[in-house]
This record gives structure tokens, C-alpha cells and sequence, in this order.
């Protein structure tokens, strides 16, 4: 029993007990050294013993070297990584350092791995995963954790992490554990604090247990090693007065300075052998004993007798400061650690520094498990310039970034950074950092790094600290209002434009979406001539940003550029045909022809052969031109390729894409579990743009089913995202949920602003149009929505897309007949005809069932009811499959006031069958119908297959169901 941790113990018991039951969670235990984290973990240990436990820690010398955490914790069940679904083993060997050197794995992928791993390991029996000094822990290892601890709901996994505190600041976008459970420690009170001290050292005269009490804070090992230093005649009170250190602020300091006594009595060796060993960090006994033997030599080359050796050790061990097992050099504290690397002059701790890089060098090991380790032990052992180790620290970094780690890759590059004299080399190597940082989504040091770089270029002699920097900074910069110069003219062209795509992305996420295009157009013309195949690259992106905020600008800057690219290329290039053919559809509504769109989507071929950029842009020609099937088509194929290549970073925005496809094509299952999807992935990975864009979309569908609830806070967080499609998204919702429930000012208005306003965006605002000239003509107002269709008309003409013929002609046909309701009938009927023949072949069910209704309107009004009612009722069936409650609700008025109403619609049905569920599971339940295994979903949706089986078993009685083969009635 712990003394005081009572509580701390049952808390200990319920995580461990309900991991067995298969509920399975994670714990940080966090406080300051010596207050019991590492007593409690160990408590953890026996109490879960004899099931399956992994272990690690993290170590100081280790923060920057990337997987280093990871890699101790599952190198014991390393032979299990070949029953991983093969992107992820790959992914996670390549991590560990195990696959091939340029991987290149998304870094999500990895978490994903881990969390498949584990949930394999605790299938028959409950695991327990202990992480100590989990302050220390490497970034890349540490977000790999918090992939797999946020998604322990239904595994058979306990984790507990020890976390010390004081050790690193919070930062929201760096300190991976924020959000996770927590149980924070307190010292003991004075009761409590004696009674461990009468365990430990016994009977204690009362003024000298006090004045222990009073030193040690109620911290555990204070407690004890502040009495461990006291002798008998001390501990009896015999010896005044009493001396403790009270120059220390702290007791964790107090205690340090007692290992720091302790060690500075042991013999010159043996203290030479614990800085090495602190230096090296793992306590690899073999790599000490190498450097030992060169460091002795090179610190006193007359003394006599052979040079230190593992057998110095002997003194520290009987000292009881440190335990040698199994090759290992374990220290008895971190504290002792710490006493014994900074207790040692810095040139004792440079030198050591060396000895374990040449000690490294001449390693039997491979140079991929040694060459990091020695670029960190020469940057430890390096206080000024050295431009030959910035090379390798540089190479470092890189290594880092193929191996799915740019959180550490950051610091590392920085640290490159400042090891260089030459300023454009150092801006350079801060560029990398920055991207790096952008690239892990630490956005708030992306811009305290890139405003570094900027300054640097500019010659500014002060560097704003990085600690108050934010993402806020770069769009000061961006737009012109801070006061610091501009980088030079001279400066390295590639330098600044990779300074302009992280100050590009920054805009995108916090700031300005249209600046983010111009920043990238702005820094391409320098690259072109010596770098076209990056230009393009960047000019793809910058495109990207201008087509989301509808900026057509720079969609023709980005065009003009792509072609000068591409003559400087050693081949075509795809990318400025697509940006040529998407400028002329942004650009002009009235004019703008999309025949070199859908050529270029010819010219592209199946999204399969391609990479996610061609993928990208197939997709988008096809929904840019009407092409429904064909973006869907597209759009599963760009899922596929982020799947089986593990670009996770890019899923959402293929997921988003697909979304919008289901919706055209009236899938609006299918719309909410791509949906659920996206967002689910949005959220894990930080892409908050792109998930207002998909409830832009979510929001349409909302709006067609009638429930103005949630259509109004899903067209909000579009709108509130400050990005035009999902912007645009949302106020076509809201304008065409206006019209639905018959408010047709309203409508108008809203849609009006699509065409016209700020939160315009042209080619959603195109697909507003026709719901806009509806809008109009119920008002009275057939110029106002003769005056729009022209946005329409040439696009609709140029694709010959069926489906947008058919509603062409319908708002023709509505125009006709509120201008002159009692002239031109047999043109007005044609036009009806003409686009309901239209829609007999083509897709977009909501339109094909509005032009139903909007023809059988008209034919009631011309009297012929029988005609009429056939028309009603077909558009009622649509939109009872559908669930457009508003227009099944208009539908059936217009049927009953025929006398037709009994005839209305098909049997009753649920709209959704699925309504029973939570988003989760009627998102499981979907891919189960349609005959995904539960690994196949737990890939797809970021589970295990543990977790998919825990959604299935929930589902089922809920829908009355006993097995997988019924759940496909209850899916459209």
C-alpha cells in the first residue's frame, strides 16, 4: 500500500477493470519529480499482472529522434506487425526505422497501426500499456499514442502515462496529451508524510521528522532522501543544529542536490562514467564502455593506468544511484540523471558529447539506427557554428520527415538552423522548420518560425521571441500591416517560396483564404525558369486556395504562370490545363463554356493511375461540368488512393468531394456517412476548413428534408468557416430551405446574395440559379429571374450535361409562363415536355421531381387534372424517397386539391431506417450492409476492428436485427 494514495489506487483499479471488461481508457498521471508517478505505475503493473503489459519511457536525450518511444514500446511484439493490413505495417515499419528510407507514409497512418496492433494484442486477454517520463517522449511517438488513446471506447486497453510537470510548457499545438484524462498529484500532508517516514527510517526525534516535513513539501522522495543523508545521531536529534539545504527553492531541487553530494564523493572514473551515461541517455552499457575508453584518454592523456571502463560503475551501484542489468545502465531517479549530467563542468559534458558521437560512428549498428543519434550527441556537444554539423543535423531532420515525423523533424531543423553562419543558409533551414511545423499541424510555431525566416531576410536585427507568436502574426505580415521589412531582393528564391506555401497555409486555416492564393502566386515567377516542376506544384495549391475563395485574379495569374511553367518543364504538365479550364468556368458566369473542362477530364483518365493531384482534379472537372457519375466515380477512386497509400491528410478532402457527388446524385444516406466520415477525420487530423465545407454541404441536405433546425446551424458553420464553397454551400441551403417551406422573399434574397455578395461563390452560385428563378417568378418578379438565368443557361448549354438541359428548359418554361400566362402554351408545354424527357435519362432526383411538380402545377392550373395527377405523383414519389418532407408536403396539396390526394404516395416507409442510431454506428452499420468486413471498416473509419464489432452489437437490437445480411434493408 502507497502511503496517502488511496484514492489514487481505486482510480488505478477502475481503469484496470474496466480495460478487462472492454471498456477500455487512458490516464495521465502528472505532478512534479518524486511524487509517486512512477510508484503508481509500478502499483499498476503488479495489480494487472500475469496479462500482457508493454512498457516505455521517455527519455531526455531521445525528444528528438523521431519513433524513438514507440519503437521501445513495440519492438517486443515486432513479429506481430505482419498481421497489420498491409499499408499500415508498411507505415509502421518505416516509422520504426524498419521499412524503406523514403517511406513516405501520411504520419496518421502510423496512429492507426498502432491502434490495429494493440487492439490485435489485447484480443484475448486485457493489455496494459505503462508509459513513464512521458514528458520526454518525441513528438512522433507521442501522436502516434494519442491517435490510439482517443479511440480506446470499446478495447481492451488500459494506458497510464506519467507525466512530469514544470519539465515542458502547455503549448496547445506541441503538448500531446491535452483532453486525455488526468490525475494530478499533491505532496502528502505532514500525517501522512510521517507515516512514510516511520516506514523508512523508523523512530525520528519529533523536531527533526518536522523539519524533514517541513523541507520535503509532502513530496515522497524528498521525504526519503532527505532523511537517507541524516545519520543516527542526526535522526535522534543529537546533533543540532540541523542542516538541510535551504539555499534550494524546491524540494525536487533539494533532492537533486543531494544526488549531486553523493555522486561528487564517488572516484573521478566512476563520476566520468555517470556523465557519460546521463550524455547517452538510453544507458546502452556497450556504447558507454566505447566512449569511455576515448574519453578518458582525451580528458587526461598523462594519467596512469588503463582508461575508465563499466567497472568504474561499481561505486555508483553500491552507492545505490544506479542498477547494471542486462547491458543496461538504469539510474535509480531521473533526478540522479539530472545530478549527475549537470553536476559535471560543461567541458566534462561536451566532451562526452563527442566521445558518444565517435563511439557511434565506428557503431557495428546500421547508419540508419546510428547516424541521428550521432548528429544529436555532435549538436550537444556544439555551442557555436559548425556548418559541417548543421549538414548533418540538416540530414537528420530530413530523415525524420521520411519517416512520417515532422514534429520532430522541426526542432531538428531549427537546431540546423542555428549551427549555421551563412544567413540565407540559416533562412533556408528555419523554411524547413516552418514547414515541418505546418506540416504536423503546429501552426502556431509554423508562424513564430516563419516569421523568423522573414526577419532574417530582411536583415531585421530583432527577432520577435517565439513565445508570443501565433498564426495571427503571418496574417499581420501577409496583409501589409506589420512594420518589418519585406525579405530582400536577393533573396533565395526556393527559400521564400516555401516561406510563402507555410504563410499560404497558415491564411488558409486562421486568416484569409483568397491571400493564401495571392502569397503563392506572389513567390512562384522567381522559381519558374530553375525549378518548374515545384512552380507547378505550388501553382496547383495556389489555384486551389483561389477556386475555394472564388477569386478569379489569380486563377489567371496562376494560369499564365502554369503555361510559362510548362515550357521550362521537361514535360507537360496537367496542372495548367486544369487551372486554365477551371479559370475560364470561375471567371464568368454568363460566358464561361466548360467544353476544355470536360476535355481535360477525358484527358485525365481513371483517378486509379493517377497520383492525388490528377485524382484531385478529376473529381472537380467532373462536378465542375454536371458530370454526377463520373465525379463519384472519380471521387471513390481518390478515396481509394488515400486509403491504399495512407495520404490520410488528403482523405478529407476526397471524402468532402464524394459528399458533395452523393448529394447531387439524391444519395442522401450516402451523403451522411460520407459526411460522418470526413468529419470524423477533420477532427482527428485538424482540418477545420474543410469541415465547415462539409456541413456546407450536409446543410443542403438538411434543407431539402425540411428540417430548418439543423440546416440552420449546418449552414452557419459553413458560413462562420470563411471559406466561399462552404460559405456558399450554406447560403444556398439556407435560400433553398426558404423555398421549400414557401417563403419565397426570403429565397429570393438569399440567393440573390450567392450571385452577388460577398459570400459569392460563381459555380455554386450557378447551381443556385435555377432555384432563384423559381423563387422570382412565385413573387411576381419574372425579370428578376429572367436576369439571372443567363449564369446558367451557357454553362448548361456548354455541358450538355442531360440533367441541366432538362432544368434549363424548366426555367424557361417558368418564365414563359409568368410573363405571359395566357400566350405561348404549346411553347410552354414543349419546354415542360422538352425537360421532363430531359430528366427520363439523367441524374439529380431532387430536380428531375421539382420539375415534376412544377409541370403539374401548371397542368392544374390549365384544368387538366388527370395529366396533372400523374405528374404529382411521380414528383411525390421522388420526394418521399427522398424524405424532402416541404416539397412532398407542396406535392401532396397540389394532389388533394385535384382530389388525388389517397394516391399521393408509395406504402409508408421509414425515411431512415437508420434513425434508431447513433452517427457512429449507423455509419458502421452502412459499410456493413454493403459488405465490409469489420477490419475494412476499421480502416476506413480510423477504429479497430474491435470497436466496428462494439458498434455492430449495439446496433443490432436496436433495429431488431440478428446478423449482417439484414442490415441491407435498411440502407437506400
Amino acid at each position: 500500500m502507497l502511503s496517502g494514495r488511496g484514492h489514487e489506487l481505486e482510480r488505478l483499479a477502475e481503469i484496470l477493470d474496466a480495460a478487462a471488461a472492454g471498456r477500455g481508457q487512458a490516464l495521465v498521471i502528472s505532478g512534479e519529480a518524486g511524487i509517486g508517478k512512477t510508484s503508481l505505475l509500478e502499483h499498476a503493473a503488479r495489480r494487472h499482472a500475469p496479462h500482457p503489459m508493454l512498457r516505455t519511457a521517455g527519455t531526455e536525450a531521445e525528444t528528438d529522434l523521431p519513433f524513438a518511444a514507440l519503437h521501445a514500446l513495440l519492438h517486443p511484439v515486432r513479429k506481430r506487425f505482419d498481421a497489420l493490413p498491409a499499408p499500415q505495417a508498411d507505415a509502421l515499419r518505416t516509422a520504426l526505422g524498419h521499412g524503406p528510407a523514403e517511406g513516405g507514409h501520411d504520419r496518421f497512418l502510423v496512429g492507426l497501426a498502432v491502434l490495429t496492433l494493440l487492439s490485435d494484442l489485447s484480443e484475448e486477454e486485457p493489455l496494459l500499456c505503462l508509459v513513464d517520463d512521458a514528458q520526454w517522449l518525441d513528438q512522433a511517438s507521442a501522436s502516434a499514442l494519442l491517435f490510439a488513446l482517443r479511440r480506446l471506447e470499446a478495447e481492451r486497453i488500459a494506458v497510464i502515462l506519467g507525466v512530469r510537470t514544470g519539465e515542458h510548457p502547455r503549448r496547445l499545438d506541441q503538448y500531446p496529451f491535452t483532453g486525455l484524462p488526468e490525475l494530478t498529484l499533491t505532496g502528502l500532508d505532514p500525517v501522512q508524510s510521517a507515516a512514510l517516514l516511520a516506514d523508512h527510517r523508523g523512530d525520528i526525534a519529533p523536531a527533526v521528522r518536522d523539519r524533514i516535513i517541513i523541507e520535503a513539501e509532502g513530496n515522497p522522495l524528498a521525504l526519503i532522501e532527505l532523511s537517507a543523508m541524516l545519520g543516527p545521531e542526526h535522526l535522534a536529534g543529537k546533533l543540532p543544529p540541523l542542516t538541510l539545504y535551504t539555499e534550494a527553492t524546491s524540494a525536487v531541487g533539494r533532492v537533486e542536490s543531494t544526488y549531486r553530494d553523493r555522486i561528487d564523493v564517488l572516484p573521478e572514473p566512476t563520476r566520468l562514467l555517470l556523465t557519460l551515461a546521463a550524455a547517452e541517455g538510453t544507458g546502452d552499457v556497450d556504447l558507454i564502455a566505447r566512449a569511455a575508453a576515448s574519453l578518458g584518454t582525451a580528458t587526461n592523456p598523462t594519467a596512469p593506468g588503463p582508461a575508465p571502463g563499466i567497472p568504474d560503475l561499481a561505486p555508483a551501484e553500491a552507492a545505490g544511484l544506479i542498477r547494471v542489468t542486462s547491458g543496461t545502465v538504469h539510474f535509480r531517479h531521473p533526478l540522479v540523471k539530472a545530478a549527475a549530467y549537470r553536476g559535471a563542468p560543461l567541458s566534462t559534458r561536451q566532451s562526452a558529447h563527442r566521445a558518444l558521437a565517435a563511439a557511434l560512428h565506428h557503431s557495428p549498428l546500421e547508419e540508419r539506427d546510428t547516424a541521428d543519434r550521432r548528429a544529436h550527441q555532435l549538436a550537444a556537444a556544439t555551442t557555436g557554428i559548425d556548418e559541417d554539423l548543421a549538414d548533418l543535423v540538416e540530414q537528420a531532420a530530413t530523415r525524420a520527415l521520411h519517416r512520417g515525423a515532422p514534429e520532430v523533424a522541426t526542432p531538428v531543423y531549427e537546431r540546423a538552423a542555428q549551427l549555421t553562419q551563412d544567413r540565407t543558409s540559416r533562412a533556408r533551414r528555419l523554411s524547413l522548420a516552418a514547414e515541418a511545423a505546418c506540416a504536423a499541424g503546429q501552426l502556431t510555431r509554423a508562424a513564430e518560425l516563419a516569421e523568423r525566416c522573414r526577419r532574417l531576410l530582411a536583415g531585421s536585427a530583432g527577432i520577435r521571441s517565439a513565445a508570443g507568436a501565433d498564426p495571427a502574426a503571418i496574417t499581420a505580415t501577409a496583409s501589409g500591416t506589420d512594420a518589418t521589412p519585406d525579405p530582400a531582393a536577393d533573396a533565395p528564391a526556393d527559400t521564400l517560396a516555401r516561406l510563402a506555401a507555410v504563410r499560404a497555409a497558415l491564411e488558409f486555416e486562421h486568416g484569409d483564404p483568397a491571400l493564401a492564393g495571392r502569397l503563392l502566386a506572389d513567390a512562384v515567377p522567381p522559381i519558374v525558369p530553375t525549378a518548374p516542376a515545384q512552380a507547378l506544384t505550388l501553382l496547383g495549391a495556389a489555384a486551389g486556395y483561389a477556386w475555394f475563395a472564388g477569386d478569379g485574379d489569380v486563377l489567371r495569374r496562376c494560369r499564365r504562370l502554369a503555361e510559362d511553367a510548362e515550357r521550362h518543364a521537361a514535360a507537360p504538365d496537367r496542372i495548367s490545363s486544369v487551372i486554365r479550364a477551371t479559370e475560364q468556368l470561375l471567371l464568368d458566369g454568363h460566358t464561361a463554356d466548360p467544353g476544355p473542362l470536360r476535355a481535360v477530364m477525358a484527358d485525365l483518365g481513371p483517378a486509379t493511375s493517377a497520383g492525388t493531384t490528377a485524382a484531385t482534379y478529376a473529381v472537380f472537372a467532373a462536378l465542375r461540368t454536371g458530370g454526377d457519375p463520373e465525379a463519384l466515380a472519380a471521387a471513390d477512386d481518390f478515396v481509394d488512393i488515400c486509403r491504399r497509400q495512407g495520404h490520410i491528410s488528403e482523405l478529407t478532402h476526397a471524402l468532402q468531394l464524394k459528399t458533395q457527388a452523393h448529394f447531387f446524385l439524391g444519395q442522401f444516406a450516402e451523403v451522411e456517412a460520407a459526411a460522418a466520415e470526413a468529419l470524423h477525420v477533420a477532427e482527428a487530423i485538424g482540418h477545420t476548413r474543410r469541415a465547415c465545407h462539409v456541413r456546407g454541404v450536409l446543410s443542403l441536405t438538411a434543407a431539402v428534408q425540411g428540417d430548418a433546425e439543423l440546416c440552420e446551424r449546418l449552414a452557419r458553420s459553413g458560413i462562420g468557416g470563411g471559406l466561399a464553397p462552404g460559405a456558399s454551400w450554406g447560403g444556398y441551403a439556407l435560400g433553398l430551405l426558404a423555398l421549400g417551406h414557401g417563403d419565397h422573399r426570403t429565397a429570393a434574397d438569399r440567393l440573390t446574395a450567392l450571385l452577388d455578395g460577398p459570400a459569392g461563390h460563381t459555380v455554386i452560385a450557378r447551381f443556385a440559379v435555377p432555384s432563384l428563378v423559381e423563387a422570382g417568378v412565385r413573387l411576381g418578379e419574372p425579370d428578376r429571374a429572367a436576369a439571372a438565368l443567363p449564369r446558367f443557361e451557357k454553362w448548361a448549354r456548354g455541358t450538355g450535361r442531360p440533367w441541366a438541359l432538362g432544368v434549363l428548359e424548366r426555367c424557361h418554361a417558368l418564365i414563359a409562363a409568368s410573363q405571359d400566362p395566357g400566350q405561348g402554351i404549346h411553347d410552354i408545354e414543349l419546354r415542360f415536355r422538352t425537360a421532363v424527357d430531359h430528366h427520363g435519362s439523367a441524374t439529380r432526383p431532387f430536380e428531375h421531381a421539382r420539375t415534376l411538380l412544377l409541370y403539374g402545377e401548371w397542368l392544374r392550373r390549365a384544368r387538366r387534372r388527370g395529366e396533372a395527377a400523374d405528374r404529382l405523383r411521380a414528383a411525390a414519389e421522388i420526394f418521399h424517397q427522398l424524405g424532402a418532407v416541404p416539397w412532398l408536403e407542396r406535392t401532396t396539396a397540389e394532389l388533394t386539391a385535384i382530389g388525388a390526394g389517397r394516391r399521393a404516395v408509395a406504402p409508408d416507409r421509414p425515411i431512415d431506417g437508420l434513425a434508431k442510431l447513433t452517427a457512429q454506428e449507423a455509419h458502421v452499420v452502412r459499410l456493413a450492409a454493403g459488405g465490409a468486413s469489420n477490419a475494412e471498416i476499421a480502416a476506413q473509419l480510423f477504429l479497430s476492428p474491435r470497436t466496428v464489432g462494439y458498434h455492430l452489437y449495439n446496433a443490432f437490437p436496436k433495429l431488431g436485427v440478428t446478423s449482417r445480411g439484414e442490415l441491407a434493408q435498411f440502407v437506400t
